[in-house]
Formats: structure tokens, sequence, C-alpha cells
């Protein structure tokens, strides 16, 4: 069973902006330059397309107590961000994500656009994990999880666009 979660992301910016930041190979090395635990790889199949995987190595005592019960040692988590060209009035995305552990997943859908002046990302995705007993517990920690990765992005491309200008 897995659980769906929503979030909307706004940046002051507007979208045909946020887009290009996103699409940006330089802007994804730029996030993990100085990661001890991460790393990026990026493709762009066209102009203003991106495919963004990023792979992180979490310790296991910086995981949440629920989730140390039931995973020993150390999760590589992989997760890609994909876009499609912005048309002038809209893009589409997706994100997904793994565990090494196999203990799950999250997918989803990106759609940007704009939002008065600024830009709005509405994701919608759905996150499984497969523990028994507490995989529901699980779910709800991951679909927080993401609400901060989501906010933590948006914090990135705004300090971005600050030190662009």
């Amino acid at each position: 069973m897995s659980r769906t979660f929503e979030a909307k992301i706004n940046y002051a910016a507007p979208p045909a902006v946020v887009h290009g930041v996103l699409t940006n190979t330089e802007f994804w090395h730029w996030v993990f330059k100085d990661s001890e635990h991460g790393s990026v790889e990026t493709r762009s199949d066209a102009p203003g397309t991106i495919s963004a995987t990023m792979t992180n190595k979490v310790g296991g005592d910086a995981l949440p107590g629920l989730v140390r019960k039931v995973v020993k040692g150390d999760l590589v988590l992989v997760n890609t961000d994909t876009w499609t060209t912005f048309d002038g009035q809209r893009a589409n995305g997706t994100f997904s994500g793994r565990s090494s552990k196999g203990m799950g997943g999250i997918d989803g859908t990106f759609v940007l656009h704009a939002d008065g002046d600024g830009t709005v990302i509405h994701a919608k995705g759905a996150a499984e994990v497969k523990v028994r007993i507490v995989g529901g517990a699980i779910e709800r920690l991951v679909e927080q999880m993401m609400g901060n990765m989501f906010d933590g992005q948006r914090k990135y491309v705004e300090k971005w666009l600050a030190e662009q200008t």
C-alpha cells in the first residue's frame, strides 16, 4: 500500500527563471559541491530539459529512530528529478527515489507555472515502504522528508539566483 502526498512550492522569481535554474547542470553541481556524502549526475537530451540523479549516503545514526529499528547500518538514497522544456506557460517534471535497502520508494510529478509575478511548482506523488507493521509510519516520515527536500531545493534556487546577480 502506498501513501499519496502533495506539495506546493512557491518562488518569487518568474517561471522561466526558475525553470532555467532547475535545468542548469551548473546549478545541480553547485548544490553538491561541498557535499561529503552526496553526488549528482546530470543529463540533458535537449535544451531546457534535464535529468538530475542525486545520490546521498545517510549514516545509520542520522536516520529517524523508527527507521533505525528496521534498517541496520547506512542507507544510500538515489533520487532523480527530470524536467521538460518550458513552453512559456508551464513545464512538467517527474521525481523518483529509491533506497539501497529495497525498502520501497517514491514516484511523482511536478507542474511548474506562473503564480502572479512568481512561480509555483505543484508536486504530487506516492511513497511506498515495504516494511511490515511500521511501513505506514515510515511512509508518513517519507512524506515529511519530501516536504523538507522541496523546501531545501527552493532555498538553493533562491541562493543561486541571488549569487548570480
